[in-house]
């Protein structure tokens, strides 16, 4: 997703997309030094939908939801990113067809994920 962001993308001054990983709080320098309005954190998160359904996922919604493997709790990440940064920090979670690690996208996923990147790249062009 972060590579297709950045092809339709490159170049915005006003999008910053970062790979995180495993480990988004790894992410802080890059976003501090690029000073955002909002951050928008996608990940894999179990809300019983279908697979490859997208769901906007509250700041306070967050621990009530199971999501892929992290060092932190997203929660955590979340909260202590708008602190640090001093601005809204959103989550997209998409609902995966296997919650087992280190399995490849399915179909469905890969459609919300190019659908994804479509919206987001409309939404960050204006």
């Amino acid at each position: 997703m972060v590579r297709g962001l950045q092809r339709t993308l490159q170049g915005s001054p006003h999008f910053l997309s970062i790979e995180a990983g495993v480990v988004p709080e790894n992410a802080l320098g890059p976003l501090r030094k690029f000073e955002p309005d909002c951050v928008i954190l996608v990940d894999a998160a179990d809300f019983g939908g279908e697979p490859g359904a997208l769901r906007w996922i509250s700041g306070n919604e967050i621990e009530g939801f199971s999501f892929s493997g992290h060092t932190l709790p997203l929660g955590m990440i979340s909260h202590y990113l708008g602190k640090e940064l001093g601005c809204p920090v959103w989550l997209i979670g998409m609902q995966p067809g296997s919650l087992e690690f280190g399995e490849p996208l399915t179909e469905p996923m890969q459609r919300a994920v190019d659908e994804l990147v479509e919206q987001l790249s409309i939404l960050f062009q204006e």
